[in-house]
């Protein structure tokens, strides 16, 4: 899978940016120094010891805040006691309190970064934001609230309020934001809007409570409440908004809408801050790649309804299986931490950290597994999924978290390879085969610009007459370094890639030219099969393209059969029933190829208007042995003449093989018992009747198409 690469990666120390630790180190020393300042001008005040007890009330407090009743509204207790020690008792006390209360909140933080200068330059930032904001109030408001000459009118007053609000904010939190954002390479204003935004009201509240607390303790007038009051009434309005403004943005930031888990962003966020605990307690972490088995059939069958309800039953079904764990293994899951996110579409992401053995992730993504792999019912419909799970190791198969997130992803798909509704670890050997998978779709890209593809072409045999009845169209590449590469070997990687849309475009016109130039120089022409892929088949303009390029060749349409396989028709019945009349009014024929693989059945199909059945080989090669696949080609047969379909057989090698066919009524068949495929130049011979006639009835079919096949040396290379 391709994935668009996320900002906000995780990054060592050594790739830290350089100006983190000057400025770390500036504005610690700078913090202490005001600190130092107010000490000594506090020793050599009159103030009294109130201020210290101030202060000691707001350490004991920094962690509580009040509610206000009737909604998820709270103003911080510690905010509104710095501010009122500030107020009351001057820039030096506000600064002590501030660093102080800094000092507080980093020792009782539960982060992981108590490292000493995390402290020292959380507490240097209250104090130079409390020195900075306190001078800039005290300039606007010189005569201070206790004063005796406090006669303020209400736009004095609120105006160095705010702006003492808003200046001890903006520099508290855009210090901090500044140094994670050059710890970890982030962008600046990303930091500060996405964890710091909503503090601007907390101070705003705690500086109107302090203020109100201040002027109760200096004088209460009748003046002072109409200013205290309607602030205070705006700042509990304008609080509550905000929050639930602001609780709006952040679930939609964070979490995913349609299952409630948290989304690629912040799922990734917790994986960057939970490899760095992994780092620094020398544990491992499991990452878990999960991808829904066949989701996209289940959204084409079902709807996209059908398909979001199975979304939400899958995170449900997650969630509970971590919280059936926790209850199950109290002891162990107390030092585990298990995050569930979805990563889009179907693909959800899981993380366990301190996990002790490899084994232990296998046996948590089974326990998944098993959850999922009960029958859904949704909307009225019983419907069975199950999901792969890919699986990286920090710190084994990778270090950061685009690593691990890439390498349990080809550690998905390996799963997928053998098998779903499994799990399995990411090894250095799936890294190799992504490697070779990449190497072959950037050559495959330039193998259309170089003209080293090409079509080859196998004819379909009648059984009764023993005459070609039509030529399938087979895509080759004329690889410089490996030969010539059958499709077996490439087209997977195409239809991955998305290389199919450009690549089938260019089957279809050079088998149009082809047919074109065989019918303008008079040959014998048969109906040529090209196959589409599911994703051509869902591309929204194939028929005008397909249209087009008949135009263009002037070509007889009832020359061309497109063949589709059987999962494409498994898809919504009535999108492909207009698909399939829209390729039928161009005058082309439609068939299924490879059928008896998949789940659809002949019921079905006859609301598809198809020409022809062709039966998967995987039923032809043991028919002689297994009395099953003969019964289930007879099935085919029968039914399949019923709704009068062709019925062609593919992979024919042998005569037993041919005259179990017969018996049974198939009409054609295709397969290395007569031939392999021709080149352009050999296959025109042979139309030609240059190199012998196949338009005429053949007594001895595969003797004389073996007689014909010697005369061309090359026909039997492909």
């Amino acid at each position: 899978m391709r994935r668009k690469k996320e900002s906000g990666k995780q990054v060592k120390s050594g790739s830290i940016h350089p100006a983190y630790r000057p400025y770390l180190y500036a504005v610690i020393w700078t913090g202490l120094l005001i600190v130092a300042v107010s000490i000594f001008m506090l020793l050599h005040s009159d103030i009294g010891p109130q201020w210290l007890i101030l202060a000691f009330i707001t350490i004991l407090t920094s962690s509580y805040s009040i509610r206000i009743p009737g909604i998820n509204s709270k103003i911080s207790i510690a905010d509104t006691l710095f501010f009122t020690n500030l107020l009351l008792f001057g820039i030096p006390a506000g600064v002590i309190t501030a660093a102080l209360d800094g000092f507080a909140g980093s020792i009782r933080s539960q982060t992981r970064n108590r490292r000493i200068q995390y402290i020292l330059f959380n507490s240097a930032t209250m104090a130079l934001s409390a020195f900075i904001a306190g001078t800039i109030f005290f300039k606007l408001s010189p005569t201070g609230l206790l004063s005796k000459e406090f006669n303020t009118g209400i736009i004095d007053l609120l105006i160095p309020l705010g702006v003492l609000a808003f200046a001890h904010y903006m520099m508290n939190s855009g210090n901090v934001a500044i140094i994670v954002a050059l710890e970890k390479r982030k962008n600046i204003f990303h930091i500060w809007k996405d964890n710091f935004l909503w503090t601007s009201i907390t101070y705003l509240a705690g500086v109107a409570a302090a203020s109100f607390i201040a002027i109760t303790v200096g004088d209460v007038t009748p003046q002072v409440l109409g200013v205290a009051v309607p602030v205070l009434l705006a700042v509990y309005f304008t609080y509550k908004t905000y929050l639930k403004k602001v609780e709006e943005v952040r679930s939609m930031a964070y979490f995913d809408s349609l299952t409630g888990l948290p989304n690629r962003t912040f799922f990734k966020e917790q994986l960057e801050d939970a490899l760095a605990v992994s780092q620094d307690k020398n544990q491992k972490l499991a990452l878990m790649f999960l991808d829904v088995d066949h989701f996209k059939r289940i959204n084409d069958t079902y709807g996209h309804g059908v398909g979001d309800l199975l979304l939400r039953k899958v995170a449900s079904r997650l969630t509970a299986s971590v919280r059936g764990r926790n209850s199950e293994r109290p002891q162990e899951s107390k030092n585990q931490n298990i995050v569930i996110g979805r990563f889009g579409g179907d693909e959800f992401t899981i993380f366990v950290n301190a996990i002790e053995r490899n084994e232990d992730a296998l046996r948590i993504a089974r326990r998944f597994l098993q959850a999922l792999s009960a029958p859904y019912s949704l909307d009225g419909h019983q419907v069975n999924a199950a999901a792969t799970i890919g699986i990286s190791i920090y710190p084994l198969d990778g270090t950061d978290a685009d690593t691990l997130l890439r390498n349990a992803d080809a550690a998905l798909y390996h799963a997928k390879e053998y098998g779903r509704n499994n799990c399995h670890l990411y090894s250095q050997s799936i890294s190799e085969k992504a490697a070779e998978k990449l190497s072959i779709e950037n050559q495959l890209r330039k193998a259309l610009e170089l003209n080293e593809l090409e079509i080859q072409y196998q004819p379909r045999i009648r059984i009764d007459n023993r005459e070609i009845s039509g030529l399938e169209a087979l895509i080759r590449w004329k690889h410089p370094n490996k030969g010539l590469l059958s499709a077996y070997e490439f087209i997977e990687i195409a239809e991955e890639s998305g290389l199919i849309i450009p690549i089938g475009e260019w089957v279809i016109r050079t088998v149009c030219s082809h047919v074109a130039t065989w019918a303008r120089n008079g040959l014998d022409v048969v109906p040529v099969a090209i196959n589409l892929s599911p994703l051509q088949f869902r591309q929204a303009n194939l028929s005008e393209m397909i249209a087009r390029i008949i135009s263009e060749t002037s070509l007889d349409p009832a020359l061309i059969e497109l063949e589709l396989t059987e999962s494409a028709i498994m898809e919504n019945e009535q999108r492909i029933v207009g698909s399939i009349s829209e390729l039928r009014s161009l005058g082309v024929k439609i068939s299924v190829d490879d059928f008896g693989v998949g789940y659809s059945s002949l019921s079905r199909l006859k609301r598809f208007r198809l020409d022809a059945l062709k039966i998967d080989k995987s039923f032809v090669t043991d028919c002689a042995r297994n009395a099953d696949d003969r019964s289930i080609i007879s099935a085919i047969i029968a039914m399949a003449k019923s709704l009068g379909f062709n019925v062609v057989a593919e992979g024919v090698e042998t005569e037993e093989q041919l005259s179990i066919l017969n018996e049974m009524g198939c009409n054609e068949i295709q397969g290395f018992y007569f031939f392999k495929a021709f080149t352009f130049d050999e296959i025109s011979g042979i139309l030609s009747g240059s190199d012998g006639s196949l338009s005429a009835r053949l007594e001895d079919g595969r003797a004389q198409l073996r007689l014909i096949s010697s005369k061309t040396p090359t026909a039997m290379s492909g």
